[in-house]
């Protein structure tokens, strides 16, 4: 019988495993005394990287760097159970969690979106994003309860098993290779490299703010059921907008509300001195942020041809943004100013639509050729 591949099998393996058991680790190495500007530290080690691999290389092999992806990140957990805890232990173990994320993500994203319909761009971006919420919702109260209730190794090995599956499964995707120059991929998208720079960054500011929840929490029960919390409260809104923005083609309208909203509330985590102020400021930056996410990531399929070097070209600005902002915050938190790096976030999340509208990028004609 022959097997229809999907993208999103492979996507909902990766992204159950990061919420449901690396989220988990994190609060883990937290309570033994590594720090937040730690964590943001050794993912910029990865995200540096990782561009620098994508500069230097010469193709994406799709089949392949999917299983290399899951290999990295199996490897990363053997190394878990093998190696006595220590902070360098964490770098290693977290950088190359980094890597193996996005080796396994630069071929995905070429055949997620390889044969999207213009009409239904939004769309698509919204379900690719909802597959990690919906892992967000269920990961973590799976996770908390084995971490809780098994050994370390007994708990390592369920991911490290998921993930072995997940190499198994990625034998059906294509054998296609995607052959680039490095003068590409720093070339390809130029109208949009700043725009993705940016992109990049607000990636890992989403993500930073919600691990300050580590300075509320106890109990690592207590942070799983944080996790799918806010993931729950993602899901109900994103489908209908993706919609609306769809049929309007009027990104912008939505863009601007939920930027801005976006940035007042991750500035305003500067005075959550309580978990409930925190999970108040949570919920309004998710549900802004979910909108603004796929809008963000879909502004390149808005102008762009279709094309494999788009996504190997913005992956490297991606991580070049990513890098940048977790050294910054790092820094920002090693010498004790969340507050700074609060308005630093909410600052930028702001900024993007002033990008968007400042480079006049829905003024220019849609689907034009990459440059």
């Amino acid at each position: 019988m022959k097997i229809t591949f999907k993208p999103f099998w492979l996507q909902a393996i990766l992204n159950f495993v990061n919420a449901g058991f690396t989220g988990i680790l994190l609060f883990h190495f937290y309570k033994q005394h590594v720090g937040l500007s730690d964590i943001f530290f050794a993912d910029a080690i990865g995200c540096s990287i990782n561009a620098l691999s994508l500069f230097a290389r010469r193709s994406i092999h799709i089949r392949r760097d999917i299983q290399i992806g899951f290999g990295v990140l199996a490897l990363s957990l053997i190394f878990l159970m093998i190696v006595p805890y220590s902070k360098p232990i964490f770098y290693i173990f977290y950088a190359f969690q980094t890597i193996g994320g996005i080796i396994f993500y630069v071929p995905l994203n070429i055949l997620f979106f390889e044969k999207i319909s213009p009409t239904e761009r939004m769309r698509s971006m919204t379900a690719y994003w909802i597959v990690g919420i919906i892992a967000g919702v269920i990961g973590p109260i799976i996770g908390a309860f084995l971490f809780t209730h098994t050994g370390s190794v007994a708990f390592l090995s369920i991911p490290l098993a998921i993930l072995l599956i997940g190499i198994y499964i990625a034998r059906f995707a294509p054998a296609d290779i995607v052959r680039y120059t490095p003068t590409e991929v720093l070339s390809h998208i130029k109208t949009l490299r700043t725009i993705n720079l940016l992109d990049g960054a607000l990636h890992r500011v989403s993500g930073d703010v919600g691990l300050f929840a580590l300075l509320f929490v106890s109990t690592v029960v207590d942070y799983g059921n944080y996790l799918s919390f806010v993931s729950l409260i993602m899901v109900g809104i994103s489908w209908i907008i993706a919609k609306k923005s769809d049929s309007s083609g009027k990104r912008m309208k939505f863009l601007w509300p939920s930027a801005v909203i976006a940035g007042i509330a991750t500035m305003s985590f500067s005075f959550a001195h309580t978990f409930v102020i925190f999970i108040i400021l949570t919920i309004i930056t998710r549900s802004a942020l979910i909108i603004a996410e796929p809008l963000r990531s879909n502004v390149m399929q808005d102008i762009l041809h279709p094309h494999p070097i788009n996504w190997i070209s913005r992956e490297f600005y991606l991580n070049v943004g990513r890098a940048i902002i977790q050294v910054i915050a790092a820094i920002l938190l090693f010498y004790g100013s969340p507050v700074a790096a609060f308005i630093l976030f909410g600052a930028m999340h702001m900024a993007f639509p002033l990008l968007v509208r400042w480079k006049k990028i829905y003024h220019i004609p849609p689907t034009i050729p990459a440059l």
